[in-house]
C-alpha cells in the first residue's frame, strides 16, 4: 500500500511538472511574439490597422485567389479552363494591383473590373459602387438608419458613429459613403483590455484597430477614444476611415473587393498618411496634436498647393492623389515627379516592405529640395530680410519635426543641415528675382 501510494504521488508530480512545462513554454512563445512585434520598425504601433491581413491579401489577390470573409482560399475553376486562360486572369489582376507601367501616366485605377470565370469583382473608385452594391449613394439619414438598425452597437457607439457621419458630410458633402453604409449594417465595436487588443492587433501600444475579416473595430478600454480633444480620438477616426473605404465581402454569389490602394510599394503608406491627415481635419484642433507617420507631416505642408480634399480622398484611389500632386508640381514649377517624390517620402520614413528596383531610394537630396520648394513657395517672398528668411527656416523645420520624440511611430534620424543648402539656394533665387532686404 505504501509503495502504491508513493508511485501514485510520483506520477502526480510528474504530470504536474509536465503541465507546468507546457504552460511555461507557451508563455515564453507569447513573450517572444509580443517582443518581436514591439521592436518592428515596419508596423506602425499607434493605429494597429490591418497589416497582417494585407500581406495575405496581396499574395492571394495577385494570384487570382479569392478572399471571402477574410479567409484565403483558392478560387475554384471549371475543368475546361486552360492554363492559358488562367494565366490571362493572373496577369490581368497582377496588372490591376501593380503601379502604373508608365510613371508619367497618373491615371486613376480602373473603377470596376470583374471575372466571370471566378466570380470576382474588384473596385477602387466610387463610380463602381452603385453597380456593385445595388443601391444609390447613401444620404446622412440612410447612414443614421443603418447605425440605428445595427443591434451589435451600444448607444455610446451609435452616438460616436452618428457624430462622425454628420461631421464628415458637413465638411465634405460630395463624399460617397456607400462602403461605410454597407459595413455599418454589420459593424461591431468591441472594447478590449490592453492585453486583449495586443493579441487582436498583433502590436503593442494600440488605441484602436480595424479587423476587416470580421468587420470589427477594436478599441482599447484604457484609451481616450471618445474624447474629441485627445490623440486617441484621431486614431479612432483613422481606423473608422478604413471602414469607409474598403471591404472584402460576397454579394450575389460574387466575391467583391474594394481597396483604394494597389500595392505595398505605391499605395498603402500614402493611404495611411491621408487617413491621419483627414482625421486631424475632422478633429479641427491644433495640427500639431498627433501624426501617424512622417508622410502626413510632409503632406500637410503640401496640401495647400494641391486641388485635393476629403471628397477626392473618399471617392477615389491613391492614384487620384498622385495625379493631383503632379498637377500641382506642374502648376508651380516644381520639376520633381510626383510619384518619385511620394516614393522618396515613404523610403525616408523607413516603411517599405521591399526595396525599389528602378531608382535609388537611399539618397534623399531630391526630397529635401522638393520639400523646401513646397514650403518656401508659400512662406517666402523677395521683400523679406535675411533674418526673416532664417526665422522662416526654423519654422519650416519645427513644422516637420515638431514632436518626434513623443510619437509612437519609428522615425528616421533627420538633420536640419541636410535641408539648409536647398533653403539657401531658394533664397538666392529670390535675390535674383528681387532683392532681399538686409
Amino acid at each position: 500500500m505504501q509503495m502504491k501510494n508513493t508511485g501514485s504521488f510520483h506520477r502526480f508530480i510528474k504530470r504536474l511538472l509536465t503541465v507546468f512545462g507546457v504552460v511555461l513554454a507557451c508563455f515564453f512563445i507569447l513573450i517572444v511574439i509580443v517582443f518581436v512585434k514591439s521592436c518592428s520598425d515596419v508596423m506602425p504601433k499607434k493605429s494597429g490597422s490591418y497589416y497582417v491581413e494585407l500581406a495575405k491579401k496581396n499574395q492571394a489577390d495577385a494570384l487570382g485567389d479569392v478572399d471571402i470573409d477574410g479567409e484565403i482560399s483558392g478560387a475554384d475553376t471549371d475543368p475546361k479552363d486552360t492554363v492559358k486562360d488562367e494565366e490571362t486572369i493572373r496577369q490581368k489582376y497582377l496588372k490591376m494591383l501593380a503601379p502604373a507601367d508608365d510613371a508619367l501616366d497618373y491615371k486613376w485605377a480602373n473603377d470596376h473590373s470583374e471575372s466571370s470565370v471566378i466570380g470576382f469583382k474588384y473596385a477602387r473608385d466610387s463610380k463602381a459602387y452603385e453597380s456593385l452594391f445595388g443601391f444609390p449613394k447613401p444620404t446622412l439619414q440612410d447612414l443614421y438608419d443603418a447605425i440605428d438598425g445595427n443591434t451589435n452597437l451600444s448607444e455610446k457607439h451609435r452616438t460616436f458613429l452618428r457624430d462622425f457621419s454628420r461631421d464628415w458630410l458637413a465638411m465634405y458633402p460630395d463624399s460617397d459613403l456607400s462602403v461605410f453604409y454597407y459595413n455599418l449594417k454589420t459593424l461591431r465595436i468591441t472594447e478590449l483590455t490592453d492585453c486583449e487588443i495586443i493579441m487582436r492587433a498583433m502590436s503593442t501600444g494600440v488605441a484602436a484597430c480595424y479587423v476587416p475579416r470580421d468587420n470589427e473595430l477594436c478599441i482599447n478600454k484604457e484609451a481616450d477614444i471618445f474624447d474629441r480633444t485627445s490623440n486617441d480620438y484621431v486614431v479612432m477616426v483613422h481606423e473608422l476611415l478604413h471602414v469607409c473605404r474598403g471591404t472584402k465581402t460576397k454579394i450575389g454569389g460574387d466575391a467583391v473587393s474594394i481597396s483604394f490602394f494597389e500595392s505595398q510599394d505605391m499605395g498603402l503608406y500614402e493611404d495611411e498618411a491621408l487617413d491621419t491627415y483627414f482625421a486631424l481635419q475632422l478633429q479641427g484642433l491644433d495640427q500639431k496634436a498627433v501624426y501617424y507617420t512622417l508622410q502626413s507631416s510632409y503632406y500637410r505642408q503640401l496640401m495647400p498647393l494641391v486641388d485635393y480634399d476629403g471628397n477626392d480622398y473618399m471617392n477615389h484611389s491613391v492614384n487620384c492623389f498622385i495625379e493631383k500632386v503632379q498637377e500641382a508640381f506642374d502648376r508651380y514649377g516644381i520639376s520633381q515627379e510626383a510619384l518619385h517624390y511620394i516614393n522618396l517620402v515613404d523610403s525616408q520614413a523607413k516603411e517599405h516592405y521591399k526595396p525599389y528596383s528602378d531608382r535609388d531610394y537611399s539618397d534623399f537630396s531630391e526630397l529635401y529640395e522638393t520639400q523646401v520648394q513646397i514650403y518656401a513657395l508659400q512662406h517666402l517672398s523677395s521683400d523679406m530680410t535675411q533674418e526673416e528668411t532664417d526665422q522662416a527656416f526654423e519654422e519650416f523645420w519645427e513644422d516637420i519635426t515638431f514632436n518626434f520624440e513623443n510619437l509612437p511611430d519609428p522615425y528616421p534620424t533627420m538633420k536640419k543641415e541636410e535641408y539648409r543648402p536647398y533653403w539657401d539656394a531658394y533664397v538666392q533665387s529670390l535675390q535674383g528675382n528681387g532683392s532681399l532686404s538686409e
